[in-house]
């Protein structure tokens, strides 16, 4: 049986509101979405302590950010949105791998 509480805050964590968005494309911003394209959904929130010091998702392969690959390559196959979910130094996280996404703060540590 499911604990009540755990449910209630599982709901509050994961409810989308405005304030939690920290950095937004200009491109989305004007058209907004199209229920039929396709969104990446890019989880960027961890440390990855066993890369080193910087968080994992922003390491270079190639001298491209780790995580900027698949949105490149998501890219390569439809225009859709990527969205970013951050948290661990979230803003040096969205600079690195570019202005052209939604940036999402994640309040879970």
């Amino acid at each position: 049986m499911t604990d009540t509480s755990q449910v209630l805050r599982l709901a509050a964590a994961v409810r989308p509101n405005c304030d939690k968005i920290i950095e937004s494309s200009t491109k989305f911003q004007s058209e907004g979405f199209v229920s039929d394209t396709p969104v990446l959904v890019l989880l960027a929130a961890g440390k990855g302590t066993r890369f080193g010091h910087s968080p994992k998702c922003i390491q270079l392969v190639n001298d491209t950010p780790l995580a900027r690959h698949s949105i490149e390559a998501f890219r390569q196959l439809n225009p859709g949105a990527a969205i970013c979910l951050v948290g661990y130094r979230h803003e040096e996280v969205a600079t690195a791998l570019g202005a052209d996404n939604i940036y999402v703060r994640s309040e879970n540590p």
